[in-house]
């Protein structure tokens, strides 16, 4: 199972984040967290790191793990 973390990478605006399955490793966008909160601020909103989102998209769909996947895995063209 992975697990989520409510961090801020830039100290602007705190996204949630996957954690890699090892935690050494850190998020699956390759963020290494120093703070992070298992629950977000009231009024937070829902707001996620896309790269982290990606990765994580690619992991289901059986693409593979790692830090920011550079694409989405492979789709069918539309209309097909």
């Amino acid at each position: 199972m992975y697990e989520m973390r409510y961090a801020s990478a830039d100290r602007r605006e705190a996204v949630w984040h996957v954690l890699a399955k090892e935690a050494a490793s850190g998020t699956l966008c390759g963020l290494r967290l120093v703070s992070a909160s298992k629950t977000a601020p009231a009024g937070a909103g829902e707001r996620y790191c896309a790269a982290c989102m990606e990765a994580f998209g690619a992991v289901m769909h059986g693409a593979g793990a790692g830090p920011a996947v550079a694409g989405r895995a492979s789709e069918p063209a539309l209309g097909t």
